[in-house]
């Protein structure tokens, strides 16, 4: 009896192994097709690491090139958005590069 189940937990072992191997194939062939490549994709920063913290002195209303930000009222003079409300639109990004 034992020596049954661990035929079967070997074979669902071998058969899990061979399922994730064919998955990772097909996914690489299918972002090579796409032209996606590993150096492609955009680096993150290391874990542990933090972005640098804002220069205190540095006025917030004031860019580091020294112009200064427009206000969400300055940035949009003719007015598109109903009244009332401060919040600008998502910008629409094209993922697909088409």
């Amino acid at each position: 009896m034992k020596q049954l189940r661990s035929r079967f937990r070997l074979i669902s072992l071998l058969l899990v192994c061979a399922f994730l191997l064919a998955a990772a194939l097909c996914t690489g062939t299918a972002l090579k097709a796409a032209g996606i490549s590993l150096a492609s994709l955009p680096s993150l920063p290391p874990l542990g690491i933090s972005s640098p913290t804002p220069d205190p002195s540095v006025s917030p209303s004031v860019s580091p090139g020294g112009e200064p930000t427009l206000s969400p009222a300055e940035s949009d003079p003719a007015g598109s958005l109903p009244p009332g409300t401060d919040n600008t639109p998502d910008p629409e990004y094209n993922v697909f590069g088409l």
